[in-house]
């Protein structure tokens, strides 16, 4: 059985390509999975990888397509 790899804000940042605070914002919401044993958080790359297709702006194969109106 292997340990997940643990994450902390800061290289969770950096792997997200977002500042510190908008993955503690993002925590904090509960969009984001992790842990606060103590006084910080941390974060698995499972957690990472889910967020990242859950949130991510690409277009999804299996979803339809929405098209947006136009405003004049």
């Amino acid at each position: 059985m292997t340990t997940p790899t643990l994450l902390t804000t800061e290289q969770a940042a950096e792997r997200l390509h977002c500042s510190i605070w908008h993955v503690k914002r993002e925590l904090n919401s509960g969009r984001l999975r992790g842990s606060k044993p103590a006084k910080r958080w941390l974060i698995s790359e499972s957690a990472i990888s889910e967020y990242l297709e859950r949130y991510s702006n690409t277009p999804q194969p299996d979803k339809p397509q929405r098209r947006r109106r136009r405003r004049w």
